[in-house]
């Protein structure tokens, strides 16, 4: 009997270690599901075998949708066309090196919307250093990527400035930027003419060119549309269905439908004394309200264009100073020239130029030397 007691108690503790190793796996498991973290576990060849719940909710879809799709396709699926090739590679080297990994992807949530993901890939190994499974996590990087994106598109405009691109050009640029980040939604920029009543088409490479016409001019009223609107009340103005909203002019309403226009949000572009510069608008495919992320890259769009208009309107207003001065120095009888320190002539006014009778270019040409030996000579110094 004593045996068979000391047989029966380690039975015990072996049912109690099981129910205590199920438990603590089912704990386990929804620890790895509250993490907000993508936590992801592959086979050897790289095919999905668990997925936490974190990862199913951005998606909308169950571990079996997961897996039946098969590693091919899902990643087709999920993964931003223009991401595709380079993942694929990198996960293709990356599995056969049998190495630690990491990789930036955008992927396709349940909304319909991509968000830019960092993976980081570790092989499992058996005691014999062969890969058993991958186990992987992906950490939401968005908020970040998009920080990145618009320091850049910052010093990409600077920069343009600074190599004297037009206007059109610099504001394109900014549209670009944000459409980068917006898709499939497109950005466009509306100016205020000198009159101030009336705004104009001054950027966007995406927009529709259907729907042009209709905001060729855009009179600011308080009911002149949604640009119009957000001028005139100087705030932001969001239409989140163009079929149902009253305020929407019932003449665009039709032909804003036929462009893929459904919902659109403006914001004014103001100056520090409160003055408006133009409109910075999105036009959406779908009837929606802007997420918090939509409305903060709609006041960065806003941001850059003020930017460019004020450094346009900072050297237009240099330029015409130039202007004005070079007239009143070219209007005095004596003759100015300027020079470098070296003697070499850099301007020279128009009663000079009218004296020798020859150009600022012909002057400049002859180098120093020359020039002062034919014109002492001649008498013409």
């Amino acid at each position: 009997m004593a045996n068979a007691r000391r047989l029966t108690r380690p039975q015990g503790e072996n049912d109690l270690t099981g129910s205590a190793l199920r438990q603590a796996n089912h704990e386990l498991r929804q620890l790895v599901d509250f993490l907000p973290q993508h936590v992801i576990v592959l086979n050897a060849d790289g095919t999905l075998i668990h997925a936490n719940q974190t990862l199913l909710d951005f998606f909308g879809r169950t571990l079996e949708e997961m897996q039946g799709a098969g590693t091919t396709e899902r990643v087709k699926r999920d993964v931003h066309p223009d991401d595709l090739e380079r993942v694929q590679s990198e996960r293709k080297n990356g599995f056969s090196k049998e190495l630690r990994l990491s990789s930036r992807k955008r992927l396709l949530g349940k909304d319909g919307r991509y968000r830019w993901f960092l993976f980081r890939y570790k092989p499992m190994r058996d005691e014999n250093g062969a890969v058993l499974s991958w186990y992987a996590t992906a950490t939401d990087i968005e908020d970040r990527k998009r920080t990145e994106s618009l320091l850049a598109a910052e010093m990409r405009t600077l920069q343009m400035i600074a190599d004297g691109a037009s206007l059109t050009e610099v504001l394109n640029h900014v549209c670009t930027s944000i459409d980068l980040q917006i898709a499939p939604s497109v950005t466009t920029i509306l100016l205020i003419d000198s009159s101030g009543q009336k705004l104009w088409p001054a950027a966007g490479p995406k927009l529709p060119q259907a729907w042009i016409p209709a905001i060729t001019p855009v009179p600011v009223t308080r009911d002149g549309g949604l640009c119009a609107t957000a001028a005139f009340l100087k705030t932001r103005v969001v239409v989140a269905d163009v079929l149902t909203e009253p305020n929407w002019r019932e003449e665009f309403r039709d032909v804003a439908i036929r462009n893929g226009i459904r919902a659109a949000w403006s914001e004014p572009i103001l100056t520090k004394d409160n003055q408006v510069l133009g409109t910075f608008a999105v036009y959406s495919a779908e009837s929606r309200v802007p997420t918090d992320a939509d409305l903060a890259l709609i006041e960065a769009g806003g941001r850059l264009a003020l930017f460019a208009l004020e450094r346009h309107r900072t050297q237009s207003a240099l330029q015409q100073s130039n202007r004005e001065l070079r007239q009143v120095i070219d209007f005095l009888p004596q003759q100015v020239a300027v020079l470098d320190a070296e003697g070499s002539l850099l301007q020279a006014n128009q009663t000079m130029l009218d004296y020798f009778g020859r150009t600022l270019e012909g002057m400049q040409g002859a180098g120093t030397g020359e020039r002062i030996k034919r014109d002492v000579l001649s008498g013409r110094s």
